[in-house]
């Protein structure tokens, strides 16, 4: 197993093989994101954060600092992904349903995007609701995907939740 850690938003990914016992499933993890991967040792992008990570075996993590930190157990596909830029698995969740439900939610507070030189088009990367919510465009042959979801982080709630004399910051 892997742990990838930002020490910056307190997230930990620990990835684990669908399969231990079978010699692909551990190829898949060392190939996708461990020690074979474009990523390793130490250019792991923060799926949350987007800062540099490094990534390590499991064994030589101290077991106390996963309680500090939030700890998210992927598959080497899902970890791949996330670290891709395409989100953890939840984010990845953009139905018709989805979109139009955070889009009732919050109004748009800033459409982030540029405007296709020579024409009156403009080309949208993401657009930002009041409450921190990015949702993620690409291009689809039927017109634009919504890939990703991503909701704000509530440090203040993980800092209540920590016990005391300890902080997430």
């Amino acid at each position: 197993m892997i742990v990838v850690a930002c020490l910056p938003c307190a997230l930990a990914i620990r990835v684990m093989p669908v399969n231990a016992a079978q010699n692909h499933s551990i190829r898949e993890l060392r190939e996708l994101v461990g020690d074979k991967s474009e990523f390793w040792p130490d250019k792991f992008p923060c799926p949350r954060c987007e800062k540099p990570c490094t990534g390590m075996s499991e064994e030589f993590v101290d077991v106390r600092v996963f309680s500090a930190l939030t700890l998210r157990d992927l598959t080497p596909v899902e970890a791949f992904s996330a670290f891709k830029g395409c989100g953890l698995p939840e984010e990845q969740l953009c139905s018709i349903e989805k979109v139009r439900e955070v889009l009732s939610e919050h109004p748009v507070r800033k459409i982030i995007g540029s405007n296709v030189q020579g024409q009156e088009r403009a080309i949208i990367d993401a657009i930002e609701l009041w409450d921190g919510t990015v949702l993620h465009f690409g291009a689809g042959p039927a017109g634009a995907v919504v890939y990703r979801i991503v909701r704000p982080v509530d440090l203040a709630s993980k800092v209540a939740d920590a016990p005391s004399g300890e902080s997430h910051g």
